[in-house]
Parts: structure tokens; C-alpha cells; sequence
């Protein structure tokens, strides 16, 4: 079970983040609910700034079986479902080889997971 996601490992964002469209779909299919910011959250991009009011605090990602949550916050892209930034990455001791196109995940006290970069499937639970 599960939604199918295009999704950004970006190093550079601060936070994570999933498009709008995307979040619908959530909705519809988990029924999963995004939790209004008390502080709406500044978000700089390539476009300009822009301000989201909503996120999901505990969302589960499932790469390759492994079933990894996060916070994501509600942005308007179309050409991702979401991004994994350095908040999702670092919680998940990922390890990410640009040249080798791979990310490795180093979670103490399990096992080492590396998945090909170009392939990895990556799905939101519901």
C-alpha cells in the first residue's frame, strides 16, 4: 500500500516538502490530514519567496521497504512530489554520493541501506 512519489534529494533545502497536488492525493487515498502552522513557514526558491501555512508532521516514506518519517511541508511545485531536505536526510543518517549517484542510509542499529539514485522507489505510506 502506499502512493507512488517523484521525489528530489536536495541538500540545500533547510526543510522537506511536498507539493500540493501531491498532498490531495494523500488525503484522498489515507486519508491523512496536513496540521495548520500556528507561524506560517518563509520558503526561498529558484522563483521567489513564498509562504506555506500547513505541513505534515509525521509522515511515513517508505525507500525499498524501510519505512522512514518526516516532516513535510505543504509548497506548490509540479515538478516533484516532494523534496527530501537536509531536516529528512540527516535524521535518516543519509549519506548521499552525487558522482556514484547512490544514497546510502547508515541508521545506527540497523542494517546498512544503499539504494541507486536513479531507481530508488520511494512511496508515502497511507
Amino acid at each position: 500500500m502506499g502512493v507512488q512519489a517523484r521525489v528530489l534529494f536536495d541538500t540545500s533545502a533547510t526543510h522537506s516538502f511536498t507539493s500540493e497536488r501531491f498532498a490531495k492525493q494523500l488525503v484522498a487515498e489515507s486519508g491523512v490530514e496536513a496540521n495548520e502552522l500556528e507561524v506560517p513557514l518563509s520558503v526561498h526558491t529558484p522563483a521567489g519567496m513564498v509562504v506555506t501555512r500547513k505541513c505534515f508532521p509525521s509522515l511515513p516514506v517508505c525507500i525499498e521497504e524501510r519505512g522512514l518519517f518526516g516532516c513535510f511541508y505543504l509548497l506548490n511545485m509540479k515538478d516533484y512530489d516532494a523534496i527530501h531536505g537536509l531536516d529528512w536526510l540527516e535524521e535518516h543518517y543519509a549519506l548521499v554520493d552525487c558522482k556514484g549517484k547512490k544514497i546510502t542510509f547508515r541508521i545506527p542499529e540497523e542494517d546498512v541501506q544503499e539504494v541507486d539514485g536513479n531507481l530508488v522507489a520511494a512511496k508515502f505510506l497511507s
